[in-house]
């Protein structure tokens, strides 16, 4: 039996070199091989100040879940014991790397990428993904630009090859920096309670809730939830620094799942469609679970885009819920 690669690593990738896009001040290093991740996003600012938006890849990196964001498709966050029977085929996945019996964030982030078109500001990546342990061929594409006044925006489609509907979750798992000083301001529904094994288990609104959509310092607060009934619109700022970053998305993502984790000094924002395990609590018939059955031949496409905030700007920027985000 062939030995597993570690924790986080691509699965037939070697190291290859990032994709540097630029558009006026703003920079985003991009790697097909490892999990059509994104590197880097900043602002090197006069040409010398550099502001880092997402948390940058360590030089060198290896590993996509060190890296500033990557894909979840075709589900995200965990699924229980890596099972599901929501959808006409059983899906019956192997542990994690880490041992773990429930796998985590889909497929995508584990496989190559490879590179279809590029520009200076732009590029454009596919993965084709055959029937096999997910039993369900699928493609996906990633529209990744760079705009020196919308800042970056990520199209994410997912297209269902195969003859019979598939059950589809999608988003994107966002690393941001310095937790310490940071403060985010996002207005939702409720929160999914989850068990030891971070597992969801009931909808409930916790009393923080208003201060959540008000703004609330990120230092203080200590969650791996999933939310539920999210606007769309997420804003995090670092008063210390004088800085912000505006992150609008469309629908599917109408669900985000926020993870601060003790004692580390990032933090992450995910836009999903899914809760975790919602194959499982769908079939228990449970609501505000997200996820669908994508049908033979159809389209899913889910627009994210992240402004950066120099100027502490007010308001966040619009996005139409029902199509792209507005320009």
């Amino acid at each position: 039996m062939s030995a597993r690669p570690p924790s986080g690593a691509v699965t037939g990738a070697a190291v290859a070199p990032l994709l540097r896009l630029a558009a006026g001040d703003l920079r985003a290093e991009v790697s097909a091989q490892w999990g059509g991740s994104i590197a880097a996003f900043f602002t090197l600012q006069d040409g010398q100040e550099r502001i880092d938006w997402l948390r940058p890849a360590p030089a060198g990196n290896e590993a996509v879940r060190l890296m500033a964001s990557f894909p979840m498709v075709p589900f995200c966050n965990r699924l229980r014991e890596g099972r599901g029977d929501y959808g006409p085929r059983p899906v019956a996945l192997g542990p994690e790397h880490d041992g773990s019996i429930h796998r985590r964030h889909g497929l995508a982030w584990r496989l190559p990428w490879q590179v279809e078109a590029q520009s200076d500001s732009a590029v454009r990546l596919g993965l084709h993904h055959a029937a096999g342990e997910w039993p369900y061929a699928f493609a996906c594409q990633q529209d990744i630009a760079l705009d020196a006044r919308h800042g970056l925006t990520l199209v994410l489609s997912v297209t269902n090859h195969d003859t019979v509907p598939m059950p589809l979750g999608m988003g994107h798992h966002c690393f941001l920096p310095d937790a310490a000083g940071a403060r985010m301001a996002l207005d939702t529904d409720a929160m999914w309670e989850t068990d030891a094994e971070v597992l969801p288990t009931a909808l409930a609104r916790p009393s923080w809730l208003p201060d959540l959509a008000a703004g609330i310092g990120v230092a203080g607060l200590r969650v791996d939830n999933t939310f539920t009934g999210w606007r769309g619109t997420a804003r995090v700022t670092w008063p210390g620094r004088g800085v912000g970053l505006a992150m609008a998305a469309s629908q599917p993502l109408d669900m985000v799942t926020l993870f601060t984790p003790p004692g580390q000094d990032f933090f992450c924002i995910e836009p999903v469609s899914n809760v975790a395990d919602w194959m499982h609590l769908r079939q228990r018939g449970l609501p505000h679970t997200g996820g669908e059955l994508l049908a033979p031949g159809a389209t899913r496409s889910a627009t994210l885009r992240l402004t950066p905030l120099l100027d502490m700007a007010p308001a966040t920027p619009p996005v139409h819920r029902r199509g792209q985000p507005a320009g």
